[in-house]
């Protein structure tokens, strides 16, 4: 048994059964692709809009600045640099350039089932920490911590370590670091 956040959005498998007096709809839910079962009646399809897959590729294809910057705008989503620029070898720019698609569709998710303000500060710009998960190899992105909407949301997700930050998984298993001026996510999945 377990539950989910409101306008979270599900797969149906194409299998239903019925017990306890209700109707159960094979869904695909979690960050596994495992599928479980929901009762019918807790099911909104008025929501579906919210729902839109994001097109960007496969979740490891990697995308330019500006497709990723065009799909984070519609979404409300802004993108903010301190050198007001978005060249990827500057490190005071915010790029997306080579981010990973599952990153923008998580963030976008994020943004969808929350409501609240997200600004991105940064991407995959040189000057981050190296590595295989890493902002410049398209597996990370920051957001502030101006806001206290997001801030009360991922904290919501009670803390699942400290080393090295304060650390936090929301339900796709994606961490994020209490780094004190910004949250940095790793987009786990891969």
């Amino acid at each position: 048994v377990g539950t989910a956040q409101k306008y979270e959005c599900y797969k149906y498998m194409g299998s239903k059964s019925s017990a306890d007096g209700y109707t159960w709809y094979s869904i695909n839910y979690g960050w596994d692709g495992t599928a479980r079962y929901a009762a019918g009646s807790f099911f909104n399809n008025e929501a579906v809009s919210r729902c839109n897959q994001i097109d960007c590729g496969t979740d490891n294809t990697k995308i330019s600045h500006s497709s990723a910057l065009s799909l984070l705008t519609a979404q409300s989503i802004s993108v903010v640099s301190s050198g007001g620029c978005s060249d990827r070898n500057v490190p005071t720019c915010t790029s997306l350039d080579q981010v990973r698609c599952q990153n923008i569709r998580d963030i976008i998710w994020l943004r969808r089932m929350t409501a609240c303000t997200i600004v991105v500060t940064g991407g995959t710009e040189t000057g981050h920490a190296s590595g295989t998960y890493s902002h410049w190899n398209g597996y990370k992105l920051d957001i502030s911590m101006s806001n206290s909407c997001i801030n009360n949301v991922i904290r919501g997700w009670g803390q699942a370590g400290s080393t090295p930050y304060p650390t936090y998984y929301d339900l796709k298993r994606n961490r994020y670091y209490d780094e004190n001026n910004h949250w940095d996510i790793t987009y786990m999945r891969h």
